[in-house]
């Protein structure tokens, strides 16, 4: 089987589609040099957490295979659509990063009107059992029409559970897929470990 290699950055990653494993080689010294002025939405890690690189601001892609398409800046969230119902595929998924919908009231210069019921994607996933049980992982949490300003964004971010459903298992699956990744720094802590073990059996 071809393996392809990808070169991003200061990382080469490589990619095998059947079992959707990812594996980079990081050389900091390749990374491009940023900073927040560089970036209106900030800095964050790429998928190989290498290289500092440019938060995705509203509207532009996000997610796709690894997370390649990018991560999205604070106060933005990645909205997936037309999802498949299987955590797997739906992680590679790309979408579009999206305000979440505001908390706060404000004069409304053209008067509140009644929002349709819908759902939001509250709290953070982590792994698919938590996002199940609706503890530490997330949840969806819906409700009936409500006043809304039309000048702000929408109350509720899906229109049904089904689609926040989805969507919180995709952001699971991703979670788990960007968290698992190791990083040359957890390498040179794990071979240090096992020098000093082997030296202190030395000794002993």
């Amino acid at each position: 089987m071809r393996v392809p290699l990808v070169l991003l950055g200061g990382i080469v990653v490589l990619s095998v589609a059947v079992a959707r494993a990812l594996s980079c080689v990081c050389s900091p010294l390749e990374c491009d040099t940023l900073t927040n002025d560089d970036c209106p939405g900030g800095l964050t890690w790429d998928p190989c957490k290498c290289c500092k690189v440019c938060a995705r601001v509203e509207g532009e892609p996000c997610g796709g295979l690894f997370g390649f398409s990018g991560r999205c800046a604070i106060g933005l969230q990645c909205l997936i659509k037309n999802l498949v119902p299987h955590p797997r595929e739906s992680a590679v998924d790309e979408g579009i990063c999206t305000k979440i919908p505001g908390r706060t009231r404000r004069h409304c210069p053209h008067g509140p009107q009644l929002s349709k019921p819908g759902c939001n994607l509250v709290g953070e996933g982590s792994s698919g059992s938590e996002a199940e049980s609706g503890q530490d992982g997330g949840k969806c949490v819906c409700g009936h029409s409500v006043l809304w300003c039309p000048e702000e964004p929408q109350p509720y971010m899906y229109k049904t559970r089904h689609e926040c459903e989805l969507n919180l298992a995709a952001k699971v699956a991703y979670d788990g897929l960007y968290d698992s990744v190791e990083t040359p720094t957890d390498n040179a802590k794990s071979a240090g470990t096992h020098r000093h073990n082997t030296a202190a059996t030395s000794e002993a």
